[in-house]
């Protein structure tokens, strides 16, 4: 009689713990696709970024021209923390290219 409330004590924690692992993988899976979605948003925002900052008009304005260094700070600071979150394979590949 114990031995049978003992296994299904466990089998419940077992299926508890397949559930909240595929719970987790499914939430990571979505926060890695919207960290893509960002960063690709962010890639654009940089391109724009410099398309206004090369334009003649902008170099006597000092406000302007440091705000638009602030962007591009800003984003490079995003890339870097997403990068960081990856994962290890693209810094593998990153460290291949560099050699």
């Amino acid at each position: 009689m114990i031995i049978e409330i003992a296994l299904g004590i466990i089998g419940i924690i077992l299926i508890a713990s397949i559930w909240l692992n595929i719970f987790l993988v499914r939430r990571l899976l979505s926060i890695s696709e919207n960290l893509d979605e960002f960063l690709s948003t962010v890639q654009e925002f940089e391109t724009h970024l410099l398309n206004v900052y090369n334009m003649e008009k902008f170099y006597g304005d000092e406000i302007l021209t440091g705000l638009l260094e602030h962007c591009v700070e800003t984003s490079q600071n995003i890339k870097d923390f997403v990068q960081r979150y990856q994962g290890d394979s693209d810094s593998g590949d990153n460290e291949k290219k560099a050699s």
